[in-house]
């Protein structure tokens, strides 16, 4: 079961990522800023009906649960990484919050695989689910405005103030359920 419509929309959302990095990188003005965040768009929404359409038409798969939290860290991660190469984001604090995430997503992916090898599984809890929503919101919005392009006109400052302080609020989101499958996986390690 490759060709499921969930997996062909992981595959999607994972071919749009060099496209969103390229567009970055190379695009400039308030074109180039709603193309990329209308890419974006795109990928944030595969995210959610992936899983839906899994389990609504009974087409969950192995390769789908392996390859959809892989594409949702490479859009996070990339993105965030390029935004900073692209001093997009670039204050002191907003770079500490990117590199929190960074830490917690490759750190969890790493023991997350060492511990399922082990037949131990730390089960996503809600507040992960509330920390990659806030996550990408955050960092749609940030794709989205910047104070160096007036894409929204007088209200582009308002605006990013309000999604550096949502990157803010999804570092500490990070960092909390990063500490909690910590303590969930000590007790593996006790074992």
């Amino acid at each position: 079961m490759i060709w499921t419509i969930p997996n062909m929309m992981t595959f999607l959302r994972m071919a749009l990522i060099p496209v969103m990095v390229w567009m970055l990188f190379v695009g400039e003005g308030v074109v180039a800023t709603w193309g990329v965040f209308g890419v974006y768009v795109i990928a944030a929404v595969t995210d959610f009906f992936d899983g839906y359409i899994a389990r609504k038409w009974d087409q969950s798969s192995d390769l789908g649960r392996c390859l959809d939290p892989i594409s949702d860290k490479l859009l996070i991660l990339l993105l965030f990484v390029t935004l900073v190469a692209v001093d997009r984001i670039h204050t002191p604090a907003q770079v500490t919050c990117v590199l929190i995430i960074l830490f917690r997503e490759i750190l969890m992916s790493g023991l997350r695989e060492f511990l399922s090898s082990k037949g131990f599984t730390i089960h996503v809890t809600g507040l992960a689910k509330w920390k990659t929503t806030v996550q990408m919101v955050a960092l749609g919005g940030l794709l989205l405005v910047h104070p160096l392009n007036d894409s929204l006109g007088r209200y582009t400052l308002d605006a990013y103030d309000f999604f550096t302080y949502m990157l803010y609020g999804a570092a500490a989101l990070t960092a909390i359920t990063g500490y909690q499958y910590l303590v969930g996986s000590l007790k593996f390690f006790k074992s």
